[in-house]
């Protein structure tokens, strides 16, 4: 008998081929998912500045209406009208409650409101831009710049702030009307 030859066993590995086609299936599955995770990352970068300037535009908002509606009726005034004092395209002064001037203002790109109680306050910042105007009894845009007796008109007032963060921009905007000219407010 003679005896039978035996190969010896194979190695078990991987081809230089099967090994590259590995890696190149590796890597597109790699590239795919940095993408999803960058989108994902910037989205929420996003999301989060958004809801940000969200957050400090609504606040600053209704903290100027809030000390906006306060203003009093202008002493002696015939008809009555509320006593703000001046009114530019990017400011607001008028006389609060306690007789002493407030104001809301932009200095540089920080929203900045004036009271007797709290001192000037930074009440906004990253603003790029913030808006007043005016309007009187039959709804009408009155002038941008206003002081003395053109302000008697004054029944409503538009305020427009917006702000960018992180390349977001984000626009509030409002009308407000002067508690002053409730009826029945002269007599308070």
């Amino acid at each position: 008998m003679t005896a039978a030859r035996q190969t010896p066993p194979r190695p078990r590995g991987f081809t230089l081929v099967e090994a590259i086609a590995t890696i190149a299936v590796i890597a597109a599955v790699a590239v795919v998912a940095s993408r999803v995770i960058s989108t994902s990352t910037e989205l929420y970068t996003q999301t989060a500045a958004r809801s940000e300037l969200q957050v400090q535009l609504s606040t600053a908002l209704d903290r100027v209406v809030s000390e906006l509606r306060q203003c009093r009726i202008r002493a002696a005034s015939n008809p009555v009208a509320p006593d703000i004092t001046t009114v530019t395209p990017t400011s607001i002064a008028w006389i609060g409650p306690d007789g002493v001037a407030d104001s809301v203002a932009l200095s540089g790109s920080t929203l900045l409101l004036q009271t007797p109680a709290g001192g000037t306050s930074a009440i906004a910042t990253n603003i790029t831009a913030f808006a007043v105007q005016c309007y009187n009894e039959s709804n009408t845009a009155l002038a941008t710049s206003l002081s003395g007796s053109s302000v008697d008109p004054v029944r409503r007032v538009e305020i427009t702030i917006t702000a960018t963060l992180s390349g977001i921009t984000e626009t509030v905007r409002t009308r407000v009307f002067l508690r002053a000219m409730v009826a029945g407010a002269a007599g308070s």
